[in-house]
């Protein structure tokens, strides 16, 4: 099996600690749990560098420079990294978001038995927040509205895998296309809403079209225009209640960890003492050290609809 990691620097300023932190839980994470898979990782010149001085390249199998590119607009499709790297790779292979941390081996819930596999299934009908409208976002970016019947669900990708290649390559080259579409238009849209669509929409509905065998880790839906669960809807095997004692995906709620003083405890405290290794406890200290962020501390929590589920659920936990 394959493991991939992936990034390209999508806006200005300098490349953030959290960054650099999780995406070095994430890999120690994965390996600790799946230590046949062949890790590797893909970046772009300005993340290369930041790795290389913190120390972090080594702990990938692999690692593969991405050549700059201006035919995208990578502010809008930041994942555009995800399709470059699975371009790259036939047969199994997954994909693991930087800020994804695996607590559990999926192999042991039959997670990679099946042709493509993601983390949930999210109900995105009547969503204000993130999603809009498919039929609008499929024009929007050369597809035909009525290409499918859009149904109300969407696949949450921040584990992707595919043992499908047919399924792989079609959704790479339509990922590609429609980001080049899209790039350069005029919209009044935050611009989250076409990602989204074409990565998490589209692909449900192609899989779907394809008839593979697609397998979920969580067993329990999200309705987003609620924020409530979905029990028992999706082909997985965990509940929602207590999930993050296997998997835990940061989303959003990594600004809760900005400041100097809940990065430094949120270190200290859980990421740490959660990976149990001393000896690389400096790599993550000289990271939190070399790449201070000082502010004062907030006096409001991000509200409720800014905060992805997994982090409500941490949050609740703690």
């Amino acid at each position: 099996m394959k493991a991939l990691w992936s990034f390209r620097k999508c806006k200005e300023g300098d490349i953030s600690r959290i960054d650099l932190i999780l995406s070095l839980f994430s890999v120690i994470k994965w390996k600790e749990f799946h230590p046949n898979h062949t890790t590797y990782i893909y970046l772009d010149s300005e993340y290369m560098g930041e790795f290389e001085k913190y120390g972090l390249l080594q702990f990938w199998d692999n690692v593969v420079l991405l050549e700059s590119r201006d035919d995208i607009d990578i502010s809008k499709f930041w994942s555009i990294s995800k399709m470059e790297a699975f371009e790259q790779h036939k047969g199994k292979v997954v994909h693991v978001d930087s800020d994804f941390i695996a607590y559990c081996n999926l192999d042991d819930l039959g997670f990679f038995d099946c042709e493509m596999g993601v983390t949930m299934l999210e109900e995105v009908a009547k969503d204000e927040i993130a999603y809009i409208n498919p039929k609008e976002a499929a024009e929007f970016g050369g597809l035909k509205k009525d290409l499918y019947k859009w149904d109300d669900y969407a696949d949450q990708c921040s584990i992707l895998y595919f043992d499908n290649d047919k399924l792989k390559n079609k959704f790479t080259k339509e990922f590609f296309k429609y980001a080049k579409e899209v790039t350069g238009k005029e919209t009044d849209h935050n611009g989250i809403g076409y990602i989204l669509f074409i990565e998490q929409k589209y692909l449900r509905e192609l899989s779907k079209e394809m008839k593979v065998k697609k397998n979920y880790i969580v067993k329990d839906g999200f309705k987003l225009s609620t924020r409530t669960i979905l029990p028992d809807i999706a082909d997985g095997k965990l509940p929602m209640e207590g999930i993050t004692n296997f998997i835990y995906h940061y989303g959003p709620n990594k600004q809760l960890f900005e400041s100097d003083l809940t990065m430094g405890t949120h270190l200290g405290m859980y990421i740490l003492p959660m990976i149990n290794r001393p000896d690389i406890n400096p790599l993550f200290w000289n990271i939190y050290a070399g790449k201070p962020f000082v502010q004062s501390i907030p006096t409001q929590q991000p509200k409720s609809e800014d905060v992805g589920l997994f982090s409500k659920l941490f949050r609740k936990k703690k």
